[in-house]
């Protein structure tokens, strides 16, 4: 078994925190489901922080190739499909 990078470790370890800071702070205000929105303003902010497109691990590509996307147009249509 191999370990994850530290790289990835540590974007992992800011994205919970970022995540869990959020729903604290929501729970604070009173709104419902903090955790939910939390979590969600977490993945928006990262994903539109984010400067490269993440890489597809090879097991998850099978028999579909995927095509190269711009990395404006992939965190854009992230941060749409991850809010809608």
């Amino acid at each position: 078994m191999s370990w994850p990078a530290a790289g990835c470790i540590r974007a992992w370890l800011v994205l919970s925190l970022l995540a869990i800071a959020l729903s604290v702070a929501l729970s604070w205000a009173g709104l419902p489901s903090p955790a939910l929105f939390g979590a969600l303003a977490a993945g928006l902010i990262y994903a539109l922080s984010v400067r490269e497109a993440p890489a597809v691990p090879s097991s998850a590509v099978t028999a579909v190739q995927v095509p190269a996307v711009p990395v404006l147009a992939f965190t854009t249509g992230q941060a749409i499909l991850g809010a809608s």
